[in-house]
C-alpha cells in the first residue's frame, strides 16, 4: 500500500528499561499495536520485529536482544506536528518468536499494563466483614503494590469473600456489582470509573460518516426490561432482603416520537384493549442489607438495558479514540448520536501508516434519540 505524500508523518516511541530503543528497532519493526478497553483488566502492547539476516545462525533476538520477562516498556504513537496518544507503561508478559532456515527470525513482545509480579497474579481466598468497598480496594492495592486512582464509593458491605481468585479479579467482581469498573494502567494504578458517570458524560468530539474508513453496526435483539426485582434470604441470619427498581429510575429518559412519526400507528404496542405484560428482570444475588439490594438491582438493570446499538469502526489513526470516551457519531441517520468507546486498537504497520479500530456502544443515559421512534414502514 502506497503512502499518501500529503498525509502527516507518523512516529512512534518505544522505551525499554529506561532506554529509548526506537532507532534500534525502527528498521526491524513490522507492526506495533496498542490496545485498551473499558471493561478489560489490562491494556496491551504488541511489538513485532523481523530480522531477515538471521537465517543460518542464531540472530540478535536469541542473543543480545533476548527479552527479559517483566521488563518495563513505555510507548506512544503520534503525528509530527500533530496529536499523539498519551505515553503508557507496560510490562513484558509473553515474548514469542519464530526461526526459519529461509526467512530469518521474528520476535513478538507481548506486554500488558498489569504487573506480572507474584502478588498481583497469585490466587487466594480472604474474608471481609462489616467493611466498605473503598477499604477493600485500599487493601487490594496494598497487597498488589499498586495505587488507587479515581473515586471508590464507600459502599457498606456486610460480608464478601475472595474465593480462589487473584486480588484484582476479586476487586473487579465486587466493584462491578456496585456500578464501578476498574482496570490497571501504567503497571502502577488501579483506575476506577463509575459506569453511570461514563454513560452520562458529554461528547468529547464529533466523528462524521465521511471520516469512517469501514464501519459495521449491529442492533441488539435483547428485549429491554421494564423493571428489576431482587430477593435474597441470608442462610445464616434468615433475614430476607428485597428491592425493586424501575427502568425509568436508571435511565432518566422517556421515549418520545420523532417529528413526522406522530401520525403513524405504533406497531410495537399491543392491540387496543390488550395490556402489555411487564418484562421484569429477576435477580438472585447475595446481599447484606436492603440498601445493598437496591444498589445491586439498579446496576444489574442498568447493565441489562445499557447497550442498544454497537459499532465496529475503522478510521485513519486518531489519538482522540480512547477507551471510556464518549463521542458523537454523525451522518448515520437514526443511529446518529452519542456513543461510548468500549475498546480500541491503534496500530502502525509497515507502509500502511497509523490505523485505529474501535468498538463503541450507544449507551443508556447518553442522550441518544430512542430508536423506537423509527418504523420500518415500506408503505410510508
Amino acid at each position: 500500500m502506497a503512502v499518501d505524500p500529503l498525509a502527516p508523518k507518523v512516529w512512534f516511541k518505544l522505551v525499554m528499561q529506561g532506554k529509548d530503543i526506537t532507532e534500534d528497532i525502527a528498521a526491524l519493526c513490522t507492526r506495533l499495536e496498542i490496545g485498551a478497553s473499558v471493561e478489560g483488566e489490562s491494556d496491551t502492547l504488541d511489538v513485532d520485529l523481523y530480522d531477515p539476516d538471521a537465517w543460518l545462525v542464531a540472530g540478535r533476538f536469541l542473543n543480545d536482544w533476548f527479552p527479559p520477562l517483566g521488563a518495563s516498556l513505555e510507548c506512544s504513537i503520534g503525528y509530527e506536528g500533530g496529536g499523539s496518544l498519551p505515553v503508557t507503561r507496560y510490562e513484558l508478559d509473553e515474548p514469542t518468536g519464530t526461526i526459519s532456515a529461509t526467512s530469518g527470525e521474528t520476535l513478538r513482545l507481548s506486554c500488558k499494563s498489569t504487573p506480572i509480579t507474584q502478588p498481583a497474579n497469585t490466587k487466594g481466598s480472604k474474608e471481609y466483614e462489616k467493611t466498605t468497598l473503598d477499604k477493600i480496594a485500599a487493601d487490594v492495592a496494598k497487597r498488589t503494590g499498586l495505587e488507587l486512582k479515581g473515586r471508590v464509593k464507600p459502599v457498606v458491605i456486610d460480608r464478601v469473600s475472595q474465593k480462589d481468585e487473584t486480588p484484582l479479579e476479586f476487586l473487579k467482581r465486587i466493584s462491578e456489582k456496585h456500578g464501578l469498573i476498574l482496570k490497571v494502567q501504567d503497571a502502577k494504578f488501579i483506575v476506577f470509573w463509575d459506569l453511570e458517570d461514563l454513560d452520562s458524560q458529554p461528547a468529547a468530539f464529533t466523528l462524521d460518516r465521511s471520516e469512517l474508513t469501514n464501519a459495521t453496526w449491529k442492533r441488539t435483539s435483547t428485549e429491554k426490561y421494564d423493571s428489576a426485582e431482587l430477593t435474597y434470604t441470608d442462610p445464616q441470619s434468615g433475614k430476607t432482603f428485597k428491592a425493586t427498581v424501575k427502568a425509568s429510575e436508571v435511565s432518566g429518559e422517556k421515549s418520545e416520537p420523532s417529528e413526522g412519526d406522530t401520525a403513524k400507528p405504533d406497531k410495537s404496542k399491543p392491540p387496543e384493549g390488550e395490556k402489555k405484560t411487564a418484562n421484569v428482570l429477576k435477580i438472585s444475588e447475595p446481599v447484606g442489607s436492603d440498601d445493598e439490594a437496591k444498589r445491586v438491582t439498579r446496576e444489574k438493570l442498568r447493565r441489562a438495558n445499557a447497550n442498544e446499538v454497537e459499532w465496529q469502526i475503522d478510521v485513519i489513526g486518531d489519538p482522540r479514540i480512547q477507551a471510556g470516551v464518549m463521542f458523537e457519531l454523525g451522518g448515520v441517520g437514526r443511529l446518529s448520536g452519542n456513543y461510548l468507546i468500549q475498546e480500541c486498537r491503534h496500530s502502525v504497520e509497515g507502509r500502511s501508516g497509523w490505523k485505529t479500530n474501535f468498538r463503541c456502544e450507544r449507551r443508556l443515559g447518553s442522550g441518544a434519540k430512542p430508536l423506537d421512534a423509527g418504523r420500518f414502514d415500506v408503505d410510508g
